[in-house]
């Protein structure tokens, strides 16, 4: 379909293959190229293609359902309209959810929570949809492992957010001092953050005090629940389980009975390189056979480095054994560290032999 705006491609989304790219059919306004792709959409309703309208999905943004944007809006990043949201008149807000777990019932909570701030903002009339940001099965005790929380504060700097909904302090940050540092940075903006558990706007007056109180339980609540993981890991290296990363290690794949299985086809791989390796070739002549034959790796990806194929060579894993805690996190939380185990904690060698 075409409506002389814009028209929806064949382009796919890689997760919601129901939704589209747009294409620009002409210039709109003065960042949008006739040719141009555009963000996603479900329909050609999700976007205004009223003359003169200059509204434009861009980047990763998703329009979908009942949602529009209109009216010279523009929806950014991996911002999302959609149930019956409009963003409109250029008006700009956000609702950030975050959900700690990758759990099902986490993930439940995680779509319940943005059906929840979606429809919050519908229903007032001096609020307008900008975007639901939400990190799914994110920790919130590190600001660096959360894109859309960075994402929705590069917003906010952009002046496209003027105002973030969030459930608590502890889905908003568990570190007190980011969660003091972004706030402070949003109120000299204007930009308020709503916590809708503690009934605090943070453009008041004593909501500083409040934020501090409330996220130091939060971040306490974390610490106390990262020490009562501790005896569950030590006792599952008692009973001798090891951890398998399959996504990551190449010739394995976790079987019917949940516990690792070869991998046939990638085990001729594994096969390869350690058949080569005895026969006295290189790291780098491995490397350019592997790759001239568009072996994938165990991530599928078509490129190997020596330090992939060094690792396989020297992984107990594939003489049927396994070494736990060859790393371990140190660091006061928000600034924890992974770090090699030289020897500081113990090292349990499990053999199937």
């Amino acid at each position: 379909m075409s409506n002389q705006k814009y028209e929806i491609t064949d382009i796919a989304h890689e997760k919601y293959p129901f939704l589209h790219r747009i294409r620009a059919l002409r210039d709109i306004g003065d960042r949008v190229k006739a040719g141009d792709l555009g963000g996603f959409a479900e329909r050609e309703e999700n976007l205004s293609f009223e003359p003169g309208d200059d509204a434009w999905i861009f980047d990763d943004a998703i329009a979908a359902g009942e949602g529009c944007v209109d009216k010279g809006s523009r929806l950014f990043g991996d911002a999302t309209v959609c149930g019956n949201a409009y963003l409109t008149q250029n008006g700009s807000m956000s609702a950030h959810c975050r959900v700690s777990t990758d759990s099902e019932e986490q993930l439940n909570s995680y779509a319940a929570q943005m059906s929840h701030y979606t429809q919050k903002i519908e229903e007032n009339p001096d609020w307008e949809m900008a975007g639901v940001f939400a990190d799914e099965g994110i920790t919130g005790t590190s600001m660096k492992k959360r894109a859309e929380f960075n994402r929705m504060i590069a917003a906010c700097k952009r002046g496209r957010i003027d105002m973030i909904l969030t459930k608590s302090a502890s889905r908003f940050a568990r570190n007190t001092v980011d969660c003091l540092k972004v706030i402070r940075e949003l109120k000299a903006r204007g930009i308020a953050v709503i916590f809708e558990k503690e009934n605090i706007n943070t453009l008041t007056e004593s909501s500083e005090f409040l934020i501090t109180l409330f996220s130091s339980f939060s971040q306490a609540e974390s610490e106390s629940m990262s020490l009562n993981i501790i005896p569950g890991v030590r006792q599952s290296m008692k009973e001798g389980n090891v951890p398998f990363q399959y996504s990551r290690t190449l010739g394995y794949r976790r079987g019917p009975d949940g516990k690792p299985e070869i991998d046939r086809s990638e085990a001729e791989t594994v096969r390869l390189i350690y058949s080569r390796y005895l026969e006295g070739r290189s790291l780098g002549d491995i490397q350019r056979e592997l790759v001239e034959k568009g072996i994938p790796t165990a991530e599928g990806i078509q490129g190997w480095s020596r330090q992939v194929i060094q690792n396989i060579l020297t992984s107990e894993k594939y003489i049927g054994d396994g070494l736990r805690q060859k790393t371990y996190t140190t660091g006061p939380i928000g600034n924890k560290k992974v770090v090699k185990n030289n020897g500081e904690l113990l090292l349990p060698y499990l053999s199937a032999r």
